[in-house]
Order: structure tokens, then C-alpha cells, then sequence
């Protein structure tokens, strides 16, 4: 067994488990209610690491077994776990390791034409191999009945939208069946992680979702952060809360610019979409970069904003806030626009539990999930504020929850300006790094809960860095809750979950 099942990390519990037993263990853990939090995979030569994650409160438990790389398969986890169903997929076609008695095994991320022997995550493929190319069209699950026919939607579409392709099922105008096929625009992104040095690493972690930059590198900062058992400034945890808030602000006044849009709301779509202009203006003051680029960094931030700066921000905000409220109590009595979202897309909170949903698409179906309470970093633990949850589970209640988060993320900036501490700004990395340490590392973005897995290898590289978005958990969930609605609600239930393909092509 791998080293990782011996290594000293606050808050990680590795248990070595065999291949041949592993569904029975990963059963055990959903049915006690533990949310599965990632799926690795790992290349260790003569055999494939498999580690299974579940969330068990302030604890991170992992399975870990090894498959043989002579022959790589296990039990399918999917018929006891649903939320393990991309991740298998995943794996299949990215490491070889193939779940047996997997219910759709269909690619997931890879071309149509990407040979089916050829796997880019194992060691032995290089970053510069050009396969040759197969012949094999994209699939998709048949429905079938009187009058039933398909709408390719995407993967291009009008407007400014990331390339996916939704293949709709309906008879006429109820939506039957919609089947969602991302990786059109993979990047191999985790590939790319592998034999980096640290630094240029933080850059590529802002780089895999741009419209959550701060979440994603403050995600894998942390991993790094916790493998080496740092601890970082009070300085830099203060502006850690208030740079992820800034970055929730404007994704949430995205969210409701884009659901006002739909509802032919001109005059509201504009307004919100200036809010979201002025928070992004403003980040440029903090950072120099309107999605806040260059602010993390391994052991705390890059730098720290003048007086001046701060000073603005906090009147410019102030200032935001009260012009927003009032938009947004005019928006909540205009029934033209509340009629299209009440009912629509219902995601139940059975459903939204079994699929491990996260992010205001878990909160708006009753789950009171926030790793900002859950496992607290930055300096969450010392903020005054409380998750907001609704039980409706339509495109509503995900609106009304991304407006109680629009409240507190005003109130937490102000609490990170009033309490930001003089002081360093990062601490320190050592001198040598070990090899073959690992860690988690999170943070809630304005979509959920972000995650890396980061194992560093030889002379301070990454081995393995494994990321999981909230849009990869929370996509298939999107799929069942827009079955049964009508077509011209499809871009009300797509802007209510507020997901992007860049958390699925990596």
C-alpha cells in the first residue's frame, strides 16, 4: 500500500481498503450519509492508485485501493454510489482503469476519434504524443416513443456561451430526456499540473476557471499549504475572505443579470450587469486584474492593497449595495419575471443528496452545505454569517439563496476590512520539499465547493494534481431537473444552476 495511508495530515484519514471489497465500503459510507467528495486516480507504475473521498464533517475520509495496471478493473461503484458515475467515466478513459458493470461507460471528456488505448493520464503519455485518430461518433442515450425526436442544442450557440452540446429528447414541447456532452474544448489540464514546479502551478490553478480564479488557486494553495503543514499570515487569510467575496459578488449578479435576459427583463439585465461591471472594476484596484489573477500564492497572498485603495472600496461598495437591494425588491415584485422561475427545473432534496450536489444548487434543495462552515479556512472561522439554505429546490429558491449570499458577501468584505491585520503576507516555504506528500485543499466558490488533490513528486514537482469543480458534481444533476419542464424554460433552469463547462474540460 502507498505511503499516503501513513501520512500525518489535520483532518485527512487514509484506510487502506482491497479492490475486491471496495463497493461494500464505499455502500457502508452512503449509507451512513457521507457525501463522496472526489474520485482519484493516480499512475504508480505497475498499478493504478484509486483513492475515494467522502466527506465525513470536519473529516476527510479516503479509500484506497490499487488496481493492477496488467489488469485494471474493479467493481463499478455507480450502482450503489450515483455520484460516482462521472468520475468512473472519467477514469475509464483517462487512465484505462474500467469499472465493471458500469451503467453508461460512453467518453465523457476525450474527442469522439481519441483512440480507445490511448491514455493521457498515465506516465507513459507525453504531453507532446499526437494520437492517431479513430473513427467513432459521439453517442448519445436513444429515446424513444410516438412523435419523440432530438434537438442537437450547441455546441455552438448564440450569445456568449462555453461549448457543450445538449442533446434534447422531446415529443413537441415537453423536454423528455436531455443528454449533456462537455469536452468539446478539453484542455488537459491535469496533465499539464504534472512535473510543474509550485509556482507556475498557482498561475494554472487561476487559469482552469477563469470566472473563479481566486477559488481555484486558494484550493490548491491550501492543498500545498496543508502537505507542508503551513501556516499561513493572519494578513493573508483576511484577504483571502475578502477577495473570494468580491469574486462571489459579481458571479451572483452574473447569475441574475443572465436570468433577467431570459425573461426579456432589458432593463434589469442591464442594471445587474453593471453591478457586476463595478465589482469588476474594482478588482482591478485590488489586484490589477478584473478576475483578481495574482493575488494567491503557496503560504498566503501576493500583496496587499494601499489605504487608499481600501478606503474606496469600502464607499464604492457601500454605495453597491444599497442601489442593488433596491433593484433587487423590484425585481422580486415584477411576476412577469418570478412566474418563469417558480417551479421550474425542481431539483428534490433526495435527489440533489444522492448526486452529492453542492454550491446554491445543494443549498436551495435544503442541504445546509458550505465548506466555509464545514471545514472553516481563511479566516471564515472568525466571521460573523450563516449559510442560506431554502427548501423549494426550483430556479426560485436558487435565486433566492444567490441573493441572501449577495447580503452576506457585503458583510463579510466589510468584516475583512474592518479586521485586516498589519503583518507578513505569506509565510515561507521550506527549503526541501518531501516527496510523495499529499493533501486536499477547498474552498467555496460562487458555484460550491472547489477541490484539489495535489501529491508533490521529485525535487518540489507535482506528481498528481486532481481537480474537481462544482460544475462537474452539479452538471448531471442539471440534466434530471430539466426533464419534464418546457423548452422555452431551458435557459431559466441553465442560468439557475449558473455552471460552467470550464469546471467540466479540464
Amino acid at each position: 500500500m502507498s505511503s499516503l495511508s501513513r501520512q500525518s495530515v489535520t483532518g485527512e484519514h487514509y484506510q487502506g481498503v482491497p479492490v475486491a471489497s471496495l463497493r461494500l465500503d464505499v455502500e457502508k459510507r452512503a449509507s451512513s450519509g457521507q457525501r463522496l467528495m472526489m474520485m482519484v486516480g493516480r499512475d504508480a507504475g505497475d498499478s493504478i492508485e484509486l483513492l475515494v473521498a467522502f466527506d465525513a464533517g470536519r473529516q476527510i475520509e479516503v479509500l484506497q485501493s490499487v488496481v493492477p495496471m496488467a489488469s485494471p478493473h474493479y467493481p463499478a461503484l455507480t450502482p450503489v454510489l450515483p455520484a460516482a458515475a462521472w468520475y468512473e467515466r472519467e477514469l475509464a478513459e483517462l487512465l484505462g482503469v474500467q469499472p465493471e458493470g458500469h451503467p453508461d461507460l460512453r467518453p465523457l471528456l476525450l474527442p469522439p476519434d481519441w483512440p480507445r488505448d490511448v491514455f493521457p493520464l498515465r506516465k507513459s503519455f507525453s504531453q507532446r504524443q499526437r494520437p492517431a485518430a479513430s473513427s467513432r461518433p459521439r453517442s448519445t442515450v436513444p429515446v424513444t416513443g410516438p412523435g419523440v425526436f432530438t434537438i442537437p442544442y450547441g455546441p455552438v450557440r448564440s450569445g456568449i456561451f462555453e461549448t457543450t452540446q445538449f442533446v434534447v429528447a422531446t415529443a413537441g414541447e415537453d423536454v423528455l430526456h436531455v443528454d449533456m456532452q462537455p469536452g468539446y474544448k478539453h484542455r488537459g489540464v491535469e496533465k499539464q499540473f504534472e512535473l510543474l514546479e509550485l509556482e507556475p502551478a498557482v498561475l494554472l490553478a487561476e487559469e482552469v476557471s477563469g470566472t473563479a480564479t481566486i477559488a481555484h488557486s486558494m484550493a490548491f494553495c491550501q492543498a500545498v499549504e496543508r502537505a507542508l503543514h503551513l501556516s499561513i499570515p493572519p494578513a493573508a487569510r483576511w484577504l483571502r475572505v475578502l477577495t473570494a467575496e468580491l469574486e462571489r459578488l459579481y458571479n451572483h449578479f452574473d447569475v441574475i443579470a443572465r436570468l433577467c435576459d431570459d425573461a426579456s427583463q432589458s432593463v434589469a439585465q442591464a442594471q445587474f450587469a453593471a453591478f457586476k461591471e463595478e465589482i469588476l472594476r474594482n478588482n482591478v484596484q485590488i489586484s490589477g486584474s478584473r478576475f483578481l489573477r495574482g493575488v494567491n500564492q503557496i503560504g498566503g497572498v501576493c500583496r496587499r492593497p494601499t489605504p487608499g485603495i481600501l478606503s474606496r472600496l469600502r464607499h464604492d461598495l457601500g454605495d453597491l449595495q444599497r442601489r442593488s437591494e433596491d433593484r433587487i425588491a423590484l425585481l422580486l415584485r415584477t411576476n412577469s419575471f418570478i412566474d418563469r422561475l417558480i417551479g421550474t427545473s425542481l431539483l428534490p432534496n433526495q435527489l440533489a443528496a444522492q448526486f452529492a450536489a453542492v454550491g446554491p444548487v445543494a443549498r436551495a434543495s435544503g442541504l445546509d452545505r458550505d465548506c466555509r462552515v464545514d471545514r472553516p479556512y481563511a479566516a471564515y472561522d472568525h466571521c460573523d454569517w450563516e449559510v442560506a439554505t431554502g427548501p423549494a429546490g426550483d430556479a426560485m429558491e436558487r435565486l433566492r439563496v444567490r441573493i441572501q449570499e449577495i447580503t452576506q458577501s457585503f458583510g463579510l468584505i466589510a468584516q475583512a476590512l474592518e479586521a485586516l491585520p498589519a503583518g507578513p503576507l505569506a509565510a515561507p516555504l521550506p527549503q526541501s520539499l518531501p516527496e510523495g506528500i499529499a493533501a486536499f485543499g477547498w474552498a467555496e466558490s460562487p458555484r460550491g465547493e472547489v477541490l484539489y488533490w495535489v501529491r508533490l513528486g521529485t525535487e518540489g514537482r507535482i506528481d498528481r494534481c486532481k481537480v474537481r469543480s462544482p460544475s462537474f458534481v452539479n452538471w448531471p444533476l442539471f440534466t434530471r431537473a430539466i426533464a419534464g419542464n418546457v423548452l422555452t424554460d431551458f435557459g431559466f433552469a441553465e442560468h439557475s444552476f449558473g455552471l460552467t463547462q470550464a469546471g467540466c474540460d479540464l
